[in-house]
């Protein structure tokens, strides 16, 4: 049986060995799945430029509000007078 120095010996090249696995395969994670495509494969709809994240979360906030709560045309009417 191994004694207790050859056990850690042993415990910390097993776990060397798994930090150095997850590493390669990470890069080639990285290497493939890219934001550009993501968004190809329509993972993403859209990359939107820092100076447009409000306005475009504006956007997308009203469209999926209107979508589940249409404006009555009344409501609609009213703010254009």
């Amino acid at each position: 049986h191994p004694d207790d120095e050859t056990r850690q010996r042993l415990e910390q090249a097993r776990h060397e060995a798994v930090l150095e696995a997850q590493a390669r395969i990470a890069e080639e994670f990285d290497a493939v799945h890219t934001v550009g495509r993501a968004l190809a494969v329509g993972s993403l709809e859209a990359i939107v430029e820092p100076a447009r994240v409000r306005a475009y979360l504006i956007e997308r906030l009203r469209d999926a509000l209107s979508a589940h709560w249409p404006a009555r045309a009344s409501d609609r009417t009213a703010g254009e007078a």
